[in-house]
């Protein structure tokens, strides 16, 4: 039985990794250790070397004390009730025979990932902010070197302590520094990272953020291209602008669960050539093995920017623009959240409303949509609306009132 093992640079993670390296180890496994590397990279290692299992250490874009594990069985992820599953195995008997052998992957995963750059030679007068946020993308940093143009890069040392801000790159407060550099040193974009590297945030050259459906939507377009017909996935959450523009690129768009095991799964199961999230897991299936990582991805969008000799800010300008809310986070139960999505979906099967159930509630109108689910890792319920202008959104969330007041008036919406 074979194993490869990764960490991220959290203070907690070395510990971790010696309990959990020592306890394989003696019950006879043979445990490869890639030492401090991005869960990309472990995916990555997973393709080409194919263990029987692999753990990566990380509490990803979590605040510095937090910490965990990803986990894959046979190629595949282990998450939800398989994880609640192994909670009920018995402890092993030690066994003799097990290993511990050191890797190193970089070099090899460098070369894979500059394999998104087509033409590398047009990125040669592109001024590229990074920011790598003392997480673990900085275990390959030195692909700055390897590609065209002018970088500026920041927090591209280890910190376990995320001193400069928090490693999530879809928190406005945690991109300020990386626009401040974008705007004092004229970039064309800038492109930012979580704790463990499978996520991406995205600036223009106007220190505007890149919504993740936008994004993904932007990415999509090169793909239909090389790909007529190929299936493009997004979570839930996502905008119609998404869904309405992958059918005018020719492509087939498809709303799936949020979170990224889920949507690794789906993309999977459908044979997605690209999938996207809210949150930035962007996962590339067409010319990448179809796991999330932000430093592929974002190579992914420079090679777009070099091709369409058009700035970011353009081509995101050129998408349609509805009304559309964030997404509103509303404190709930662990077991009430799942409670009241249940109650919700039997009243509206009762009043003949049909919805998507994918993860959640989903009601569509031809006005806009509007979404309840429960958060899978926190006690949240999350809701989102979207209408075609404001006035659509007003409707759109009237119905949503109309309906929730019935099951509880605790969550009804101001208009």
């Amino acid at each position: 039985l074979t194993i490869l093992v990764g960490r991220d640079g959290r203070e907690s993670s070395p510990i971790l990794h010696k309990a959990l390296t020592e306890t394989f180890v003696s019950l006879g496994v043979h445990i490869i250790d890639l030492g401090v590397i991005s869960s990309p990279m472990l995916y990555f290692a997973e393709k080409k070397l194919k263990p029987n299992g692999a753990i990566m250490i990380t509490a990803s874009h979590n605040p510095k004390d937090d910490n965990g594990f990803k986990m894959m069985s046979m190629g595949v992820g282990v998450f939800g009730e398989e994880i609640q599953y192994l909670s009920t195995l018995k402890h092993s008997t030690p066994k003799a025979g097990g290993t511990l052998t050191d890797k190193d992957v970089t070099e090899s995963y460098l070369q894979h990932i500059l394999s998104a750059l087509e033409a590398p030679h047009q990125l040669k007068d592109m001024r590229i902010a990074w920011d790598f946020a003392g997480g673990a993308v900085c275990s390959a940093k030195d692909i700055l070197k390897k590609i065209p143009g002018t970088h500026f890069s920041i927090n591209d040392t280890f910190d376990p302590t995320f001193k400069a801000h928090e490693p999530d790159p879809t928190v406005l407060e945690n991109m300020h520094q990386l626009k401040t550099l974008v705007l004092s040193e004229q970039c064309d974009v800038g492109i930012a990272f979580d704790g463990d590297g499978d996520r991406v945030g995205v600036l223009d050259h106007t220190g505007a953020m890149i919504d993740g459906d936008r994004l993904v939507t932007l990415l999509a377009k090169e793909v239909i291209h090389n790909h007529p017909g190929a299936t493009i996935l997004a979570d839930v959450k996502s905008s119609r602008v998404f869904l309405n523009q992958v059918k005018l690129y020719g492509g087939h768009p498809m709303l799936t669960r949020t979170g990224h095991s889920y949507v690794k799964a789906a993309l999977k199961k459908t044979g997605a050539l690209l999938a996207g999230e809210m949150s930035g897991h962007i996962f590339y299936a067409d010319r990448n093995d179809g796991y999330d990582d932000g430093l592929y991805a974002g190579l992914r969008l420079l090679n777009i920017l070099s091709e369409e000799r058009k700035s970011l800010h353009a081509l995101n300008e050129a998408l349609p623009r509805y009304a559309i809310s964030p997404e509103i986070r509303i404190p709930y139960g662990s077991k009430e959240k799942f409670e009241i999505v249940k109650k919700l979906s039997d009243l509206l099967s009762d009043m003949d409303i049909p919805f998507l159930g994918e993860d959640g509630i989903r009601v569509e109108n031809e006005d806009g949509w509007w979404l309840l689910r429960a958060s899978n890792t926190q006690d949240l319920l999350i809701l989102r609306f979207e209408g075609v202008d404001e006035t659509a959104l007003n409707h759109i969330k009237d119905h949503f009132n109309h309906v929730i007041d019935r099951v509880d008036s605790n969550l009804l919406i101001k208009i």
